[in-house]
Parts: C-alpha cells; structure tokens; sequence
C-alpha cells in the first residue's frame, strides 16, 4: 500500500528488474525521458510494488534505501498527491507501519514514517 491507500502488488526480483531497466530505458529517451526527469524519477530506485493501472510505484533507494512512492509520467498525476514522496527511511519501518495500518492502530500513511524525524532528501 502507498498513501491513498492504494494497493500495490509486490514484484518478484525477475519483474522489479524488468521494470527498472524498463524505466531506466524510458528516462533516457531522447524526447520521453524528459518527462521522467519532471517527474522526478531517480535511475536509483527499485520498484518492489506496482500498481499498473494507476502506474504507481513502491521503491526503495538502492543507494539510501529509503522507501518512496513513485508515479510514472503515465500515471494519472493528481495535485492533491505529488509524483514522488517519501514514506519512510527504511522497508522495516515502512513494513512495520503497513502492518499498524492494517491492525488499525495508526492512521493512513502520511509521507512521513513513524520513525521519521522531518522529511529527508529522496535519493
């Protein structure tokens, strides 16, 4: 789940790579891959969850391994939610948080993780 309380499927290894490259193919075509840098794509990030229809992502940073939410340039782009946001720090975090979410014990997700002093640069 990514905020809004939208679904996603968890990937297998072969699907997120695929998607990656995929991705990372699409960034840097010549005239799309301008769209992906507005939207703020980073060649860094692995998806681990998609929602296709939407084309709404769960990455993680392969460098800093934090968890963002990511909407391809595809995907239906509301001004109410932006592009990308960052949901927590870590997958432990935001696994333990789907998991309070899910139990009822905490509120939808927020951007912002439980253990999340302030937002942090999305790498």
């Amino acid at each position: 789940m990514v905020p809004q309380n939208l679904p996603v499927s968890f990937l297998s290894l072969d699907e997120a790579a695929e998607l990656a490259l995929a991705w990372r193919s699409a960034a840097q075509h010549s005239t799309r891959g301008k769209w992906w840098t507005e939207a703020g794509y980073n060649p860094l990030w692995l998806p681990i969850g998609f929602n296709e229809s939407k084309q709404v992502a769960l990455c993680v940073s392969t460098k800093a391994g934090r968890i963002m939410r990511f909407t391809t340039p595809d995907g239906q782009v509301s001004h109410a939610t932006p592009a990308k946001m960052h949901l927590n720090e870590n997958l432990v975090d935001y696994l333990r948080d789907l998991d309070a979410y899910l139990a009822g014990i905490r509120q939808p997700f927020s951007g912002l993780g439980s253990n999340i002093p302030g937002p942090a640069l999305c790498l």
